[in-house]
C-alpha cells in the first residue's frame, strides 16, 4: 500500500517539526477522509429575540407557540432576550438567567433537549437549547460582553455567543457560530440613531466579527485563516511544495454570525398606521432607519435580512394594539451573514402578549458534518501508528560513551571526554541538567559547553570528575533539547579509593600487594636520587604528572614494574623510575595512620626499616626523613638495631 500524502510529509520534516506538527498531520489526514468520519445533516436553527419588558413569567402556551412551527422543533435555538429585569438594576440575577432558561426547557418535549450554555448581563440573557442527540456535536461555548448604556453602564449592552457544530480539533473546526444579543439605546430623536449607530461600532471594535461583515464600517477582507503559522527551516521548505504546506496548515471552517436583537431603529415616517392596517410592509421599510443605514454602507455590511412580511414589533399594549402615542416600529431584528450551506426559512413576529414588544422568530436550515466519533477514532488510530513507527525510528543524537563507569583516586582531578554527535540536518538547542547541590562542590562538572549542536556536526564535551573521600557515586544526567520532547541520558557509575590516610588493615589486596612491591622494586634498585625529592613531599600537590600517574597506578590497578625498570635506565634523570615510586610511596607514609597490630602493619615496619637502612641512614639523620613515624631518635636506634 502506497504511503498517504502525510506520512510521506512527516518523513521530509526535520526531528523537531515532526513532533511539532505531528497533529496537525493527523488531523489533515482525518481532512482527506471526511466523508468516513462524518455524515451531512441539516439542523433546523431556530433564532428567538425578544424584549420582555420586565416580564415576571410568561404562560408555557406562548413559551410553546414561540418554539414550535409548522417544521416541528427546532435541533438548536438561540434566545436572546432584553429587559428581564429593569434597566435601573445594578447586576444581572442568576436567578432570573436560571428562571427563564427552565421556562423554555419546561416548554420542549421533556428529556429530548438540554441547555448547553446561558448567560446573563444585566438585562440580557442569551440562552443555546439543543436536542439531546446531537449534545456531542455542540462545543466550545463561551460568551463576552459590552455595556451600551450611559457611561457605557450595562442597562443596554451585547453579549456574544460563540460555539462550535461538528468540530474535530483546531483545524477541523466545523461550523462556528457568532451570536450577538444586543440591546441598543432608545429614542426617536435624530441624534439617538447616531448613537445606535455608535453602539454597533463599539461593538464591532470590542468583540469583531469571525467572518467578512461587519456590524458598523466596511466589511473586513476575507483572508484564510491558518491552525498556526508554519515555522519550517529553508531545507524542509526546499523539500516540501508550497501548496501542499498551504492545505495542511489551512484551517477548515465554516462560519456563521447572527446578529439580533432590540436593534430600536425606527421608522421616520410619522403616518404608518394605515399601510400597517393594509399589510403594505414595504411602504412601511421606506422609512426604515436600519434598511436606510445598511443601504448607506454605515452598518451590518456584509449581512443579510429576509423579507419583513410582519408588522411593526414595538410598542403594543396587552390586547396586541399599538400605543397611539407612539410610532410603531421594527425595533427587533434578526440579521446573518453566513458562509454557504445556511437557507433562512422563516422570519417572522409571534402573537403573544405580555411586553410592550413582540418577539421575532427566524428558522434557518444549516447543513453541517455530524461526527461519527468510532470511525473518527479508528482513522486517526491508522494514521497514527504509522507516524509513530517513523517516529520510533528516529535517529536525533547520538552520545558515546553513553555510560562512564570509572575509578577515581580521591582528591585528584580525572578528565574525560563524551562525543555528542548531532543526526540531523538542523542545528540543536540543548540543556544539560547537571544537578548542582547547594553548598556542596559538584564531584561531576562539564568543562565545556555552549548548548548548540550544529547539523549533522559532533563536539566532545569535556567533564571533571573530583572526589573528596572514598565513595561510589551513581549519578545520571539529563539532556533535553529545544522545540520538542527529547530527552538524552548519560550515565557515570564513580568509584572514589584511596591510599592515602587508610589503616594498612583496610587497603584492598591489590593496593596492598602493589606498596609491598614498591618497597621491594626500590631495595632491589640503587640509591641514586632517592633522597632528592623526598624533603619536598608535603601533600598531593607536591606530586609531579608522572608520580600522580604511579598515584593512580597504585590505588586503582597493578604497577607495570617492568616500565619502571626501563625508565629506571633510559630515563632524563638517573634512576627515575624509582626516584618517582620512592616519593609516591613517602607521601603514602606520611599519611599513614599509627600502625596495629595486626600483619600487615608489622610487613610494612619491616620493609621501611629495610629502606631506611638501604639509604644509608643512621638514627640521626633517618628521623629527619621517617621521625613521622617514631617518638624519638632512640626509638628509632633501637628499630634499626633490632
Amino acid at each position: 500500500m502506497s504511503e498517504s500524502s502525510q506520512v510521506q510529509v512527516f518523513r521530509l520534516l526535520n526531528p523537531s517539526s515532526k513532533l511539532k506538527y505531528q497533529s496537525i498531520l493527523q488531523s489533515d489526514y482525518v481532512c482527506e477522509r471526511l466523508d468516513t468520519v462524518t455524515a451531512w445533516q441539516k439542523l433546523h436553527v431556530k433564532l428567538i429575540t425578544w424584549n420582555l419588558g420586565c416580564m415576571e413569567d410568561c404562560p408555557l402556551d406562548h413559551i410553546r407557540q414561540l418554539l414550535s412551527s409548522n417544521q416541528g422543533y427546532a435541533d438548536i435555538y438561540i434566545v436572546g432576550f432584553q429587559e428581564t429585569i429593569p434597566l435601573t438594576s445594578f447586576s444581572a440575577s442568576p436567578k432570573v438567567i436560571d428562571q427563564w432558561c427552565n421556562r423554555l426547557l419546561a416548554a420542549l418535549p421533556p428529556g429530548q433537549f438540554k441547555a448547553v450554555h446561558r448567560y446573563g448581563l444585566l438585562g440580557l440573557t442569551s440562552v443555546v437549547i439543543i436536542r439531546a442527540e446531537i449534545e456531542s456535536q455542540v462545543s466550545d461555548c463561551s460568551s463576552r460582553t459590552v455595556g451600551l448604556g450611559y457611561l457605557n453602564w450595562y442597562n443596554k449592552g451585547c453579549i456574544e455567543t460563540q460555539f462550535s457544530i461538528g468540530q474535530i480539533d483546531e483545524k477541523l473546526a466545523g461550523v462556528r457560530v457568532q451570536v450577538f444579543n444586543m440591546h441598543l439605546t432608545h429614542g426617536e430623536e435624530e441624534l439617538s440613531l447616531d448613537v445606535r449607530n455608535q453602539c454597533l461600532k463599539k461593538v464591532q471594535d470590542s468583540l469583531g466579527t469571525i467572518r467578512n461583515a461587519a456590524l458598523a464600517g466596511p466589511a473586513p477582507a476575507v483572508q484564510d485563516e491558518w491552525v498556526c503559522e508554519p515555522q519550517l527551516s529553508q531545507t524542509e521548505l526546499e523539500k516540501i511544495d508550497s501548496s501542499t504546506i498551504r492545505r495542511i496548515f489551512k484551517k477548515e471552517c465554516r462560519k456563521v454570525v447572527f446578529a439580533s436583537g432590540d436593534l430600536n431603529y425606527r421608522l421616520e415616517s410619522r403616518n404608518v398606521n394605515d399601510n400597517i392596517y393594509k399589510g403594505d410592509y414595504e411602504k412601511l421599510l421606506e422609512s426604515d432607519q436600519l434598511r436606510a443605514q445598511k443601504n448607506k454602507g454605515n452598518i451590518f455590511s456584509g449581512f443579510s435580512e429576509a423579507e419583513i412580511r410582519f408588522r411593526p414589533t414595538f410598542k403594543v399594549t396587552e390586547t396586541l394594539e399599538y400605543e397611539e402615542t407612539r410610532v410603531p416600529s421594527y425595533t427587533d431584528r434578526i440579521l446573518y451573514s453566513a458562509d454557504d450551506g445556511l437557507e433562512q426559512l422563516t422570519y417572522d413576529v409571534c402573537e403573544v402578549s405580555g411586553s410592550d414588544h413582540l418577539p421575532v422568530v427566524a428558522e434557518f436550515a444549516l447543513d453541517a458534518r455530524i461526527v461519527d466519533f468510532g470511525a473518527l477514532k479508528a482513522v486517526r488510530s491508522e494514521i497514527g501508528a504509522q507516524l509513530d513507527r517513523i517516529l520510533n525510528q528516529m535517529e536525533i543524537v547520538d552520545v558515546s560513551p553513553s555510560l562512564i563507569d570509572i575509578d577515581v583516586v580521591a582528591g585528584l582531578k580525572e578528565v574525560l571526554e563524551v562525543t555528542v554527535s548531532n543526526l540531523t540536518e538542523e542545528p540543536l538547542q540543548y540543556n544539560l541538567d547537571i544537578g548542582k547541590r547547594f553548598f556542596r562542590k559538584p564531584v561531576i562538572k562539564l568543562l565545556n559547553d555552549d548548548g548548540i549542536l550544529p547539523a549533522k556536526k559532533s563536539k566532545q564535551l569535556k567533564f571533571q570528575i573530583n572526589t573528596s573521600k572514598i565513595e561510589k557515586i551513581d549519578k545520571t544526567l539529563t539532556m533535553t533539547f529545544a522545540n520538542f520532547e527529547f530527552v538524552k541520558f548519560l550515565a557515570f557509575s564513580v568509584s572514589s579509593k584511596s591510599i592515602l590516610f587508610q589503616p594498612v588493615h583496610e587497603l584492598e589486596e591489590m593496593q596492598y600487594q602493589n606498596i609491598v612491591q614498591s618497597f621491594d622494586f626500590i631495595l632491589k634498585g640503587t640509591t641514586d636520587n632517592l633522597l632528592t625529592g623526598m624533603q619536598s613531599v608535603v601533600d598531593l600537590a607536591s606530586l609531579n604528572e608522572f608520580e600522580i600517574s604511579l598515584l593512580k597506578d597504585m590505588t586503582l590497578r597493578q604497577i607495570n614494574f617492568d616500565l619502571l625498570t626501563k625508565l629506571n635506565s633510559i630515563g632524563m634523570v638517573q634512576n627515575e623510575g624509582s626516584c618517582g615510586l620512592m616519593n609516591v610511596l613517602y607521601l603514602w607514609l606520611k599519611s599513614l595512620p599509627e600502625l596495629a597490630g595486626d600483619k600487615r602493619s608489622g610487613v610494612v615496619l619491616r620493609k621501611m626499616i629495610a629502606l631506611i637502612k638501604f639509604l644509608n641512614l643512621d638514627h640521626e639523620s633517618g628521623f629527619k626523613y621517617f621521625g613521622f613515624f617514631f617518638q624519638d631518635e632512640y626509638e628509632l636506634e633501637h628499630a634499626l638495631e633490632s
